[in-house]
Order: structure tokens, then C-alpha cells, then sequence
């Protein structure tokens, strides 16, 4: 079973065009659906215009209106130790693996926007194709990765 490491800032898996920081962090014409705690979406390449702009660290980013996976896509997610930090150990389901997998596969180099409930988090590089297990790392406490991983998994 193969296992990818998404490194992130903070959190959030999407697809995202650009960069959002925290001040329009929440957008509630996004469209993210009250019980979607997790959803991952697209950043579009600059000079796209669909989607909703957000901006993180100071770096504007544009994100795909459609999620790749929402929390309904989480068959768990739990807190693990990793070198002087914690990261969080994700599972699909198959579903959501199939999902992951195939976008994984087709936007290797392009950012995946993070949001929990409407927010977004983080915005990484996909640096391989992935699909059903992966991890989120970042310099988290036991505290901050347990909160996330009850994010994720939140219906």
C-alpha cells in the first residue's frame, strides 16, 4: 500500500489557483456545505477566473469551485508522531481513494487548497500521485494535529 506525505503549512486539501492568507479565509460564497468540515479543492493557474480567490500568507490563490473530496471521502484520521512534531495520518475510503487517486495522478505540480468548515488552511504541491492513505505534515503539537484529525473526520 503506498503512502504519500503531503507537506503542508497548516491545512486544507483543494485545488488551488494562486494563494490565500487569513484575512478573506472565509468565504461564504464558496459554497461549502455545512456538514463538508474537510473539503479539498484545485488552485487554478494565474490568469484563470472561475472559482473564488482567497489569499494565504500574504499570497493570493484562486480555487476550483468544485471539491476533489469533501469530509464524506474520510474514513479516519488520527494524530502521529513524527520528528519533534505530530503529523495526521489520513484514510479514504475507496471512494474517496479512487477520487484522490485519479486527481493526484493528473496534477502533479499544482497546489491542492485545504479548507475546514469554509476556511481554507493550507495549500501545498502535489509532489506525486496518491490516493486512499496519505499524510499531512507540518510542525504541529499532539493538540494541533488533534484537532485537525477531529476536523477531517467531522460529517
Amino acid at each position: 500500500m503506498q503512502r504519500f506525505v503531503l507537506t503542508l503549512g497548516i491545512l486544507a486539501i483543494s485545488a488551488v489557483q494562486g494563494l490565500a492568507t487569513d484575512k478573506p479565509n472565509h468565504d461564504p460564497g464558496l459554497r461549502v456545505q455545512p456538514h463538508d468540515a474537510l473539503e479539498l479543492r484545485l488552485v487554478l493557474e494565474d490568469g484563470d477566473t472561475k472559482g473564488k480567490q482567497f489569499e494565504l500568507d500574504g499570497q493570493k490563490l484562486r480555487v476550483e469551485p468544485t471539491p476533489v473530496i469533501n469530509a464524506k471521502d474520510v474514513n479516519s484520521a488520527f494524530p502521529v508522531p513524527d520528528v519533534g512534531t505530530f503529523s495526521i495520518s489520513v484514510k479514504l475510503t475507496d471512494e474517496g481513494g479512487r477520487k484522490m487517486r485519479a486527481f493526484t495522478d493528473a496534477n502533479v505540480g499544482k497546489r491542492l487548497a485545504i479548507f475546514t468548515d469554509g476556511k481554507i488552511l493550507s495549500a501545498p504541491v502535489i509532489q506525486g500521485p496518491f490516493g486512499k492513505e496519505f499524510q499531512i505534515t507540518g510542525n504541529f503539537t499532539l493538540e494541533e494535529a488533534e484537532e485537525i484529525a477531529q476536523k477531517l473526520t467531522k460529517k
